[in-house]
């Protein structure tokens, strides 16, 4: 499964998933089991959604061209267009 997911996604992509898996793991493991999250554990699990989140929305091609569109203007003002 792991080898697959590589051959289709960026490591980095790869990554994210994997940050998701452990997140849920806490979460529903704490519930099926009854046990208490800690303040550090959900202040943990809550950054790293919000970094997935974060992922998310900077992957996505409206936000990827609106980036590309704001360097090529900054190299035209350069003058390394």
């Amino acid at each position: 499964l792991a080898f697959n997911l590589m051959s289709k996604y960026s490591p980095v992509t790869v990554s994210v998933l994997n940050t998701v898996k452990r997140a849920l793991i806490i979460c529903f493991s704490s519930l099926y089991f009854g046990n208490i999250i800690t303040s550090t554990a959900l202040f943990g699990t809550v950054v790293a959604l919000s970094g997935i989140a974060l992922y998310s929305v900077l992957k996505s091609s409206e936000w990827h061209s609106t980036v590309e569109k704001a360097v090529a203007v900054v190299r035209i003002g350069r003058g390394a267009a």
